[in-house]
């Protein structure tokens, strides 16, 4: 037999063996071969499709795998990085002092428990999760003190019928009652527990609640003919401030034409002067001026809204926005300051308000800071505007903006 023949003979024998052979897939010891697509081509032969570099891996990681797992980490690029305040970042590759529990440790921030809890809080604003928090503690205290014996979670739709009543003989409104009752569904929701407060007996409490509260809401709206009242009114009233006159002007117009809450202007306390409107967030256009709102009562996600405010002929709003800035500076910091730039509180505005509206007759019973939202809304209607229109300008996101339609409370 000729040496050819011979080494076909061999070569034959050989790939039948090879055909015979189990096919055993051994993990690479170094990661940063990964590139090569020697795995890649084994597992194509084995499976008979053509899979994902990155879907393999993700599959073979169920064997709990080291260097699958390392490979993994560098094709998603999730590296360990050292932050500014020393902490580190997960990395799906283990090194010498970590091992692979780490990755279902649930303190983790990336574990799938941290994340499932941080989308939860992350649907409601700050301000909610905070008075969720005291509602709840509120009505879990009541409970506990309660003659007999009963449990709040989950609680009973009888249980919370006495909580509603407690509430209301404590004199609180009927919206606030509802709040809490929120507070209450979404503990019980979030746990999976039946919700008590969907009961007909506690919604018929409610409803009674709303029938005999003898308060109701007395704020006029202060249109569009007040606000240029109480701004010729600056004029008398701080004659001798000019810096004070174009600061309240400005106010007045800006928080009218951009629908605006006074909290989202001025901060209740100094500390809090960060959450308002800054000087950054003012951008002057050919015809208008554009404020982004980075935080307001309905706020959801972290993409500021931009309110554009358009010129005017008279009492133009972009007009005494400038005057007042030409006088102010270009400091850092919130919008409205005082002139010896410390912070313009709602507190210390509130004096300047309460002022001139005596000076115009206005009574301050009736004429609140959120007067000038519901004349803004009351305007708007007066308008034509249409109702999607006004939602948009006062960024409701439902149609509880009708409530603040007070066309039987305009003052002739």
């Amino acid at each position: 037999m000729s040496d050819v023949k011979i080494t076909d003979h061999i070569a034959n024998r050989k790939q039948r063996l090879d055909e015979d052979k189990p096919i055993i897939i051994m993990p690479k010891k170094n990661p940063k071969t990964a590139g090569t697509g020697k795995r890649k081509a084994v597992q194509d032969q084995n499976t008979g499709n053509k899979q994902s570099r990155l879907a393999v891996l993700l599959a073979d990681a169920i064997s709990k795998d080291d260097e699958i797992l390392s490979e993994i980490g560098e094709l998603l690029g999730n590296k360990d990085k050292n932050k500014a305040d020393g902490s580190r970042s997960t990395d799906l590759s283990p090194t010498s002092e970590q091992n692979t529990a780490t990755i279902t440790n649930p303190d983790e921030p990336t574990s799938i428990a941290a994340m499932k809890t941080h989308l939860i809080t992350a649907s409601l604003a700050p301000s909610t999760r905070l008075s969720y928090k005291r509602f709840w503690s509120r009505f879990t205290v009541f409970v506990s003190n309660m003659p007999e014996s009963r449990s709040y979670l989950p609680a009973t739709s009888d249980t919370v019928a006495s909580f509603v009543a407690h509430l209301h003989l404590l004199k609180y409104s009927p919206s606030t009652i509802s709040s809490h009752l929120s507070a209450i569904a979404y503990q019980h929701q979030l746990t999976t527990n039946p919700d008590p407060c969907n009961s007909f007996i506690v919604r018929r409490m409610v409803l009674g609640a709303h029938k005999t509260n003898s308060k109701s809401d007395c704020r006029k709206p202060l249109l569009y003919e007040d606000i240029k009242k109480l701004c010729k009114a600056t004029a008398f009233v701080f004659a001798t401030n000019p810096f004070l006159r174009q600061l309240c002007q400005a106010i007045l117009l800006i928080s009218f034409h951009g629908f605006f809450r006074m909290g989202e202007l001025l901060p209740s306390k100094s500390s809090k002067d960060h959450q308002v409107v800054q000087l950054k967030h003012v951008e002057f256009k050919k015809k208008s001026v554009h404020i982004r709102l980075h935080r307001h009562k309905t706020k959801k996600t972290s993409t500021p809204c931009s309110i554009i405010i358009p010129s005017s002929k008279s009492f133009c709003p972009v007009t005494y926005l400038k005057s007042y800035l030409s006088l102010r500076g270009n400091s850092k910091g919130p919008l409205f300051i005082l002139a010896n730039n410390s912070s313009l509180t709602l507190g210390k505005f509130k004096t300047h308000f309460m002022k001139l509206l005596h000076f115009v007759n206005l009574s301050p019973k009736y004429y609140k800071f959120h007067s000038i939202r519901i004349g803004a809304c009351t305007q708007a209607v007066i308008s034509g505007k249409s109702e999607q229109e006004i939602m948009l300008l006062g960024r409701w996101k439902s149609k509880a903006f009708r409530k603040y339609i007070r066309l039987s409370k305009i003052t002739s």
